[in-house]
């Protein structure tokens, strides 16, 4: 859109102090097309354009927040009691998952986040894409979101659409900011100081930008009611160790520390040539909770057999089971608690041990991670004798999640022989090991533009080389947290849980790395063949090592400009998108909610195997994964007038063999001859990656945008809707019915935002901001099904200029403080879960923040 970036212009001019005569500012696209001086408003693809003033409008700093405000059909969410998701949020664009997005910075491909989302509320579930959390939003000169598909152009991954994140390049001046916010129930205090400045450099320009912040957590939960059942039955033996208020919580992780830092910097060679240069780094400390434990019912490390008993490890050389005493469960008010006299034999003698001993009030673990990204990309580019464009790029990136745990157990450890004298000591601090994903990109770009006597314009003529390596590593953690007592008739044969209780600890049998490389070819043309007929098409041939193969993937776009204000666009592609390798190799046993077949909801630990390790004979027909194949195509219609622009674009996409998790399956598994399969790890449930389903979304996206002038100043009008639907047209004997409606309704189906950006001399106000979201499902816990009503959110800010170089700014996201429909009774009852935890739009109500700007 031609005024896309103007509410950022709108504010940056004012801050010129005085100057009220505003320039509008139209930089060339970097996707879209590889014409030259190819702008978003004549562009045969829909393209937005957002300036970095104007994504920062709100009280949030991390990009994903950010784009969720300002882009209608891209969604992210706070991922509660998530697994790794908790740590790095996976997105949505267009209904798809967040490997479906390529992410690009300065048009150059960025690696991907090392955590694999086994927990995404259904769309993304499994999904492995980049983490926008690690780019500081005060780098950010634009950001071009590409809504189309364009696999032809720039490779795997680019299904629904593509991020560029384009640097700020200025060689002078800077800026320094500081927020802070918190939300109207007085927690989730946020803090960011973020620093910008440009220098000179030999006729070129350095550019860095810093940023530092923190995040307290945020707690939106009620008491569980099996804990307040312990508290209110035994006042003196349980009740002091059960946590309170909440055993549970629900709400934001913590983030302990975060910075991050971005540089750009180019350097002339001559007057044809650049030497570009762009290094990152990033590091947080984020940490969550889990599902509690209770000291009665979870199995593995208190529930005994039979279940009215509790669990007591025998420690003796030669293990007994006939004469393991027996600690009962008795009734105190309507609840079950273990036998005080029991436990006390128990706790007397030095061969047997309860982990009721140590929790007797049950325990919730905390889980979080260390996130370290490091990246670094660079090249030569320019143009020989005038005709040929060159870039010659290359990006090595590089994202390790190291993970810790607080206050859970490896219940092995009794066995230990550091701690078999007293179990009591068994440490309940881990580090359970780390993914690592390192990415390397090596790329040649050639373009010129041909004058061709039988079209109207040249042709511009593309193409390129283009070499990748994808690597994931899994490291082992410390030795406390995987080991495991296989002795005949051990703890691990007595039935008690293995490894770190909640996430458990990657032993070194499974330490390792995995990686690929691919080959790709790729043409792109483009021109006038009419005076008012643009045609475009592309071509890209790729091929992966190993079993993946080869694709042979194009795209075919037009723009017909049919009135001088008024123009039609359409566009079909297919897509290809190879599994990750993260996605192909990784193991994972995570801790879940789960209905059980005797109608009770415990949590069961559920194991996430590549299709190699699955037990042999049981899931007929499980194959190791393949790539997912699309097919696209849109239409789109473009009005432009001298204040008022509207796009709007209907998008169709068929998706084949996509990749994602099954569905979960109890364990005991049998064979095919009916035999029982061995669990030497206890699962309760296991799942893998397959190609086991086909959708069809479709959509329909309209910008529209109106500048009004005026006495006081100038307004710009905004409007940006999406209407959003999934369809499973195909799901296999892997995808239950559950999974099907995740897939289909856990996204809104309809989003829209609609923002008046006022200037007014020194002030500049956002009123009104509406945010839109229609009803969706959620399985809240993965069990309980939720159908929230759809919402409306006004947000507003206010701000002013001084004449010093200061600008003040106070506003409010969410102002009317509200929250999405609360759960099911069965859900705050059982899991102490008010609000549905998978909501696009949250569930911690108002938050209110202040900003200080000095520009220099």
């Amino acid at each position: 859109m031609k005024h896309r970036v103007f509410a950022g212009v709108l504010l940056t001019a004012m801050s010129a102090w005085g100057q009220e005569d505003i320039t509008e500012v139209e930089e060339a696209l970097l996707v879209g097309s590889r014409v030259p001086d190819r702008s978003a408003i004549d562009s045969p693809v829909p393209v937005d354009v957002i300036g970095g003033e104007d994504l920062s409008m709100s009280g949030f700093t991390d990009i994903g927040s950010l784009l969720s405000f300002s882009v209608p059909s891209f969604n992210v969410n706070e991922q509660p009691i998530s697994d790794a998701a908790t740590l790095v949020r996976p997105a949505t664009l267009r209904g798809l998952p967040a490997d479906s997005t390529l992410i690009l910075v300065n048009g150059k491909r960025r690696h991907r986040a090392s955590v694999v989302t086994f927990w995404g509320g259904g769309i993304n579930d499994g999904a492995q894409g980049p983490d926008l959390a690690s780019l500081p939003y005060i780098a950010l000169k634009r950001v071009e979101l590409l809504r189309d598909g364009a696999t032809a152009q720039y490779g795997s991954d680019a299904v629904a659409g593509i991020l560029n994140f384009v640097l700020r390049d200025e060689d002078h001046g800077g800026s320094v900011e500081t927020r802070w916010g918190r939300h109207y129930e007085g927690d989730g205090a946020a803090w960011t100081v973020a620093v910008n400045t440009g220098m000179p450099m030999r006729g070129g320009f350095a550019n860095f930008s810093m940023e530092y912040s923190e995040r307290a957590s945020t707690v939106r939960s009620v008491q569980r009611a099996d804990a307040q059942a312990l508290i209110d039955a035994d006042r003196d033996h349980i009740s002091p160790h059960v946590r309170t208020p909440h055993a549970q919580v629900w709400g934001n992780p913590d983030v302990e520390y975060e910075f991050k830092f971005l540089g750009n910097l180019g350097l002339p060679l001559s007057e044809e040539s650049e030497l570009y240069l762009f290094p990152g780094f990033s590091r947080r400390k984020v940490e969550g909770g889990f599902y509690y434990r209770n000291p009665v019912t979870r199995s593995g490390i208190y529930q005994g057999i039979p279940r009215e008993t509790i669990k007591v490890a025998d420690l003796r050389d030669n293990p007994d089971p006939a004469t393991v005493p027996v600690v009962r469960l008795v009734d105190i008010g309507g609840t079950l608690v273990p036998d005080p006299d029991d436990l006390a034999r128990v706790e007397a003698d030095p061969d047997f041990f309860a982990f009721n001993r140590i929790r007797p009030g049950g325990f919730t673990p905390r889980f979080g991670g260390v996130i370290t990204d490091l990246s670094l990309g660079g090249g030569l580019r320019g143009s020989v004798r005038g005709n040929w464009r060159y870039d010659l790029g290359a990006v090595i990136g590089q994202h390790r999640t190291e993970f810790f745990m607080r206050n859970t157990l490896n219940p092995q450890l009794v066995a230990h022989p550091d701690f078999r004298d007293d179990p009591s000591r068994i440490p309940t601090d881990f580090r359970p090991g780390s993914y690592t994903e390192t990415d390397y990109v090596l790329n040649l770009d050639l373009a010129r533009s041909i004058d061709l006597d039988w079209f109207h314009s040249p042709l511009n003529l593309a193409g390129g080389l283009e070499y990748r390596v994808e690597e994931f590593a899994i490291g082992a953690g410390e030795e406390y947290a995987w080991w495991v007592d296989r002795r005949p008739g051990g703890i691990a044969e007595q039935g008690f849980g293995t490894r770190t209780n909640g996430f458990p600890a990657f032993p070194p049998s499974i330490d390792g790395e995995s990686d690929r490389g691919s080959h790709a070819a790729w043409i792109d043309m483009e021109a006038d063949v009419v005076r008012d007929l643009l045609l475009g098409t592309a071509l890209r041939y790729e091929r992966f090592e190993g079993s993946i193969g080869d694709s042979l993937n194009g795209k075919l776009s037009a723009r017909w400009q049919a009135h001088p204000r008024a123009a039609l666009r359409a566009s079909v592609s297919t897509g290809f998108r190879a599994p990750t390798m993260g996605q192909a190799s990784v193991r994972n046993v995570a801790t879940a909610f789960a209905l059980f077949p005797d109608g009770t909801h415990r949590l069961s630990d559920v194991a996430t195997l590549p299709v190699e390790n699955l037990p042999e004979g049981v899931f007929p027909g499980a194959r190791p994964l393949e790539p997912e194949t699309s097919f696209q195509w849109s239409l789109g219609a473009v009005l432009t007038l001298d204040r008022f622009n509207l796009t709007l674009d209907y998008y169709r996409i068929r998706t084949e063999d996509r990749i994602s998790l099954t569905s979960e399956f109890d364990w005991p598994l049998e064979d095919a001859a009916g035999d029982p399969v061995p669990n030497p790890f206890n699962y309760h449930r296991v799942r893998w990656f397959s190609n086991d389903f086909d959708t069809t979304t479709q959509g329909l996206d309209l910008v529209a945008e109106h500048l009004l002038e005026h006495s006081l100043g100038e307004t710009l009008l905004s409007l940006a809707f999406n209407l959003n639907f999934t369809s499973v047209d195909r799901a296999g004997r892997f995808v239950d019915a559950k999974r099907v409606h995740q897939l289909e309704k856990s996204l809104p189906e309809t989003r829209f935002v609609l923002a008046a950006v006022h200037g007014l001399g020194p002030w500049h106000l956002v009123l009104p901001r509406l945010r839109h979201y229609g009803g969706f499902v959620e399985y809240s816990a993965g069990t309980f099904l939720v159908e929230p009503d759809p919402r409306l959110f006004l947000d507003l800010e206010v701000g002013r200029d001084f004449e010093s170089g200061l600008r003040l700014v106070a506003g409010a996201d969410n102002l009317l403080d509200t929250y999405p429909s609360s759960t099911s009774p069965e859900a705050s009852s059982q899991l102490g879960a008010l609000w549905p935890e998978t909501s696009p739009y949250g569930f911690n109500g108002g938050f209110y923040y202040i900003k200080a700007i000095y520009r220099f």
